[in-house]
């Protein structure tokens, strides 16, 4: 049985994002919502390897459109399931008085997030204790396909594929190879 975690493709606003432009806390909220929406940029190939095709892989995909997407252009078909447990991690939001670049941004509000400070946080953003639970369930429910599946395909984001990635090694995969990079592959066995 093989899991095969790929995080999807570069999205036009993770483009953007690492571009010189400093934003407010404002400005910020603006790329999250921008990047949360963004389809994968023209120019974000796939990375395939000729050496192990997944044409036999059930495929599956978060319900956010990056993923979707990156398993159509990777896959050359519509996911077959879009489980909304798979979506990213919330990027979280804080009304800091700082102008910074957008990657800048994110590294202080996960940081902050991970940390569970939730003052000067926006409202409707999940903790980071309910998004580590999802991740559990996500890979829960990953692990009860597979006795049916065999072989499984998922497209999802790179912080959320982390610790799915780290509770299907809990419950007895085998990590084969891993990375978090946009077409990252994290591949699981279980025997």
């Amino acid at each position: 049985m093989e899991i095969v975690l790929v995080r999807h493709g570069k999205p036009t606003a993770a483009i953007v994002g690492r571009g010189g432009e400093k934003l407010s806390a404002a400005g910020y909220g603006l790329w999250v919502k921008s990047y949360n929406h963004a389809y994968v940029d023209k120019r974000s190939k796939p990375i395939k390897s000729s050496s192990k095709p997944f044409n036999q892989h059930y495929v599956i995909s978060s319900d956010l459109k990056r993923a979707v997407q990156s398993a159509q252009l990777y896959m050359n078909k519509v996911p077959e399931q879009q489980w909304p447990v798979l979506r990213e991690m919330h990027i979280p939001r804080y009304k800091l008085p700082f102008q910074l670049r957008a990657y800048t941004w994110l590294l202080i509000t996960r940081f902050l997030w991970m940390l569970g400070i939730s003052k000067g946080m926006s409202s409707n953003v999940e903790s980071f204790k309910s998004a580590k639970f999802r991740a559990k369930q996500a890979a829960d429910e990953l692990d009860k396909l597979a006795k049916n599946q065999e072989n499984i395909i998922v497209f999802g984001h790179g912080l959320s594929n982390r610790y799915i990635r780290k509770e299907l090694v809990r419950l007895g995969w085998k990590l084969q190879c891993k990375s978090n990079e946009f077409w990252g592959k994290t591949c699981l066995e279980r025997l």
